[in-house]
């Protein structure tokens, strides 16, 4: 690729860019009401009358200090938008403001667990790095080359100073080797981000005919992992990714255990097949499972691994406490319940494979989610064996649950990754509380390009 190819790029990446921010902008300006900015908190809690949330499980004067001291108006309209509400009067249906506290409250806590989760698995990845550079004795410096050159496969002119990060607490590290014309591998585990880190450490197995089982995850765990950082609300609606999570549906089918009890088998196995179909359709729940997936194939501490299941147990005895306020008959926020369940059964499910683990009761299937990295054609083959068992196990069952639901899930997603600039300039109509949920995503991608830029 010749430097007017490499201008020519830098030029369309700068003008999506900039299309995105005036995206953004377009849409503050025209679809939401900037009287918002001057709302104190007595008519915030008018607003929120006047759309229909009631305050009669939680008082108004305690919704005001939850305000104050808690959380803010804008981020409460943001959770709102997962429940329904009457097209003709624009109000929600059947929504205390109670529920709207619990909510804000389970992302919190969702995001500090998955924040957790994701520190484990940047350091367990270090450490599975070192311990494969280790059986091939290779030296640190050799073990940044497969990295260069493939980043020099779509940038010759990629210069890895600009990817290590300079503060107080690396600059000493860095000034070491600012005239190595080869970095040590280690530097960029200790000054780059979770991205480098994960294509540093691709790059090197792959240059070795190696491969994890979890490959195709890292992509998905990194992504709840950042909007967790950056303080993105987890728990709202989101857009579906086009993206092929194929080998995520095939582990998580041997991740979720079947059910003990014989009696209603079908439906037990139905219920099954619906947190996977869930993980199919929900993105969120798409990346916390891959986020599990990888902690359970990374993490091999003992100790780490028991304080993530405590930390865990603590997560699921809150995400219960309101349990009933989402499984009543006047469920006001499908969506939101269906994604709460998996992600109970997730945490459960979590939580009994670290005990089989503990007392050697790991099935032979169970076992192949902690495999290390193998040959690339022995791993595409035991991929193959999860997507045999797969079709055996819940496909079928899927099919059933898909004609049942023949408005919600009449089709099964199409897991093909649409071309970026074609997504982009797709418009959709949005209420006022999901315009707003989107303003504050893009938002959060300029601020997140601006930094890189």
């Amino acid at each position: 690729m010749d430097t007017q190819d490499t201008q020519d790029k830098e030029s369309q990446r700068l003008e999506k860019f900039f299309r995105a921010r005036e995206r953004a902008r377009d849409a503050y300006r025209n679809n939401f009401n900037n009287d918002f900015d001057t709302l104190n908190t007595d008519e915030q809690i008018e607003y929120f009358k006047r759309r229909g949330i009631k305050f009669e499980r939680y008082s108004e004067d305690k919704a005001k200090t939850f305000m104050l001291e808690s959380t803010y108006f804008f981020k409460l309209k943001t959770f709102a938008t997962n429940f329904l509400t009457d097209s003709d009067t624009n109000t929600f249906i059947n929504l205390d403001f109670a529920q709207l506290r619990d909510v804000s409250i389970l992302d919190y806590r969702l995001r500090s667990l998955i924040t957790y989760l994701s520190s484990n698995i940047e350091h367990a990845l270090r450490i599975r790095f070192n311990r494969v550079l280790e059986h091939f004795d290779d030296d640190s410096d050799e073990a940044t080359r497969p990295y260069i050159e493939y980043r020099r496969k779509t940038n010759p002119r990629y210069d890895i100073n600009r990817e290590l990060s300079r503060s107080i607490y690396t600059s000493n590290l860095i000034q070491q080797y600012d005239f190595a014309q080869m970095k040590p591998i280690w530097l960029l585990w200790e000054t780059t981000d979770f991205h480098t880190l994960i294509l540093s450490y691709q790059s090197y197995i792959y240059s070795k005919n190696l491969s994890d089982i979890i490959d195709s995850l890292f992509r998905p765990a990194r992504k709840i992992r950042n909007a967790a950082a950056h303080h993105n609300s987890v728990l709202i609606p989101t857009r579906q990714e086009k993206y092929n999570y194929s080998n995520l549906y095939y582990l998580a089918n041997i991740f979720i255990p079947w059910s003990e009890s014989h009696e209603n088998e079908e439906n037990e196995h139905l219920a099954r097949a619906d947190v996977i179909r869930t993980i199919m359709h929900e993105q969120m729940i798409s990346q916390f499972a891959s986020l599990l997936l990888v902690h359970v194939n990374l993490v091999a501490s003992t100790a780490v691994r028991h304080s993530a299941v405590r930390e865990v147990k603590e997560f699921l005895s809150r995400l219960t406490y309101h349990w009933d306020w989402y499984h009543d008959e006047s469920n006001n926020c499908p969506v939101l319940t269906r994604k709460l369940e998996a992600i109970k059964v997730l945490l459960e499910s979590f939580c009994s494979f670290m005990n089989a683990l503990d007392n050697d009761a790991l099935s032979d299937d169970e076992q192949l989610l902690l495999l290390p990295p193998t040959a690339r054609d022995d791993t595409a083959e035991i991929l193959r064996y999860t997507e045999d068992c797969f079709i055996d196990d819940v496909r079928n069952d899927i099919h059933t649950l898909n004609e049942r639901d023949d408005e919600e899930y009449a089709n099964e997603p199409q897991m093909i990754e649409e071309d970026e600039e074609q997504a982009e300039e797709q418009t959709v109509q949005l209420s006022e509380e999901e315009m707003l949920a989107e303003i504050m995503r893009q938002i959060e991608e300029i601020k997140h390009d601006e930094s890189r830029a």
